[in-house]
């Protein structure tokens, strides 16, 4: 009877034991794995608080939706700073190179700038948040491995493109913005272009996974994709749908056309493009500038009053054209009320990046920038015309800096806080260092080197220093 006993003791310890083995077995989750949600649940937050202002019927601060954007950004941040206590650099994260040095002055300088001649407690602020945002933009280069950063940015982006329509479709008083060519669709979002750009970083972001061999299930990217099409149509956002065409002739020719030529091709076309349009200015008798857009050949460009704004910030650059005026210049500017009655809305940002940046940083701030432009996009074309088939992280790179270049001419992104597409871009300056001078343009710094060692070298014999024929019995390693 005691036998049995211990024979059923026994046997019921090694089930136990088995089954205990079989739960860890089952949820075990790898560190790695761990500590990579903390930065990519940050990454899905700074995707719904930099997209745009929130709609003010879906926020609890009546007096400035804006609060709650600034709240997401910096539980974000809290975030990623918690996350670097538990996390150690990606493998291929290396120091900060000479992009991310002046990225940082040009921060630097836009915060000194301001807090010397800012007379609104706001724009402190926001000049605050401005840097914090490329702080988080550091930390998530160095923290996240590419394939982390897409899929947080693609789940959020879904996330948010489907709220957005749900809400147009069912809740147009709040979804809904009527518009001059029809109803736009704004969704979460206060403004029609705001949702725009957030459809057309979900189709782009969506190709880019469609396009991946390694890639598990297509149907949800698919779906996405046609979400994203959908949603960019229903917000007559049309610089958003440029960015979308452009920003998908740059991932087909980065995922299929290898051959330099290709790359070449479509830079030459691009060249041609702004060539044309240069020539189209030049040609003052068959162009007719209104203050709502452009008659060219007896056809108008609509602008929606993009004219007298960037007059009036050209006008303003000239105030103070060395050191800028200050972060958010145009929004706190007293004389601009009179534009602003004019144009029958208040006006918020030049949109036009590359004013805004002359207007609040002056041209010591705009050479700062311009380099981390130039630096960046130059590496983005080096990686372009390699001709090797290009990584995850390499076509991002290429994606996003040349996307920059375009965004920035119809609409202001980058002295704003709350910018996605700025996010990335300073994403991709910091990660574009590990891809500068050959270091990972698909082939090995030292590649014709090892191509000669193809066989393991037999051992090398020690040989001293003192003269052979008193040299002792040599050994080998």
């Amino acid at each position: 009877m005691l036998s049995a006993m211990r024979r059923f003791r026994a046997q019921l310890a090694r089930s136990l034991q088995q089954s205990h083995g079989d739960f860890r077995t089952i949820f075990h989750i790898p560190r790695k794995t761990l500590t990579g949600l903390p930065p990519q649940l940050a990454v899905m937050l700074l995707s719904f608080a930099l997209g745009g202002t929130f709609a003010e019927a879906l926020t609890p601060f009546e007096d400035d939706p804006r609060l709650l954007n600034y709240g997401l950004l910096l539980l974000a941040a809290a975030l990623l700073c918690f996350t670097r206590l538990l996390r150690r650099p990606s493998r291929t994260a290396r120091p900060i190179g000479s992009a991310g040095l002046l990225l940082l002055a040009f921060h630097g300088y836009a915060a000194l700038i301001t807090f010397c001649k800012a007379e609104d407690p706001a724009s402190l602020v926001k000049v605050v948040l401005f840097c914090c945002v490329a702080l988080c933009a550091l930390q998530a280069a160095r923290l996240l491995e590419p394939a982390e950063l897409l899929a947080a940015l693609f789940w959020s982006l879904l996330m948010i493109v489907m709220a957005s329509t749900v809400i147009a479709v069912a809740i147009p008083t709040i979804g809904v913005t009527p518009f001059v060519r029809g109803d736009a669709w704004t969704g979460i979002y206060g403004q029609k272009n705001a949702f725009g750009r957030q459809a057309a970083l979900l189709g782009l972001l969506s190709l880019l996974m469609l396009l991946q061999p390694q890639h598990a299930s297509r149907l949800i990217p698919a779906a996405a994709l046609f979400l994203a099409i959908a949603g960019l149509y229903m917000s007559l956002s049309r610089t958003s749908l440029v960015l979308f065409i452009c920003g998908a002739v740059v991932i087909f020719v980065a995922a299929y056309l290898h051959r330099q030529i290709w790359s070449a091709g479509l830079l030459g076309g691009l060249a041609c493009i702004m060539a044309s349009e240069l020539q189209f200015i030049q040609a003052p008798a068959s162009i007719e500038i209104t203050p709502y857009g452009i008659v060219f050949s007896d056809h108008f460009i609509d602008l929606t009053g993009r004219i007298p704004v960037w007059e009036f910030s050209w006008w303003l650059f000239r105030q103070e054209p060395l050191w800028g005026s200050g972060f958010d210049a145009i929004w706190t500017y007293a004389g601009g009320s009179s534009l602003y009655d004019a144009l029958g809305w208040r006006l918020t940002d030049s949109h036009n990046g590359y004013l805004d940046l002359l207007v609040q940083t002056g041209l010591i701030g705009a050479l700062l920038y311009g380099a981390v432009l130039c630096l960046t996009t130059t590496t983005a074309l080096r990686l372009m015309l390699s001709g090797h088939p290009k990584s995850l992280e390499q076509a991002m790179i290429a994606l996003f800096a040349l996307l920059q270049w375009l965004i920035n001419l119809t609409s202001s992104q980058t002295t704003e806080c709350l910018s996605l597409w700025n996010f990335l871009f300073l994403v991709m300056c910091f990660a574009s260092t590990r891809h500068r001078r050959g270091v990972s343009l698909g082939i090995a710094r030292h590649a014709k080197i090892q191509h000669r060692d193809t066989v393991p070298r037999p051992p090398r014999i020690v040989v001293a220093r003192h003269p052979v024929h008193r040299a002792p019995e040599l050994a080998r390693l």
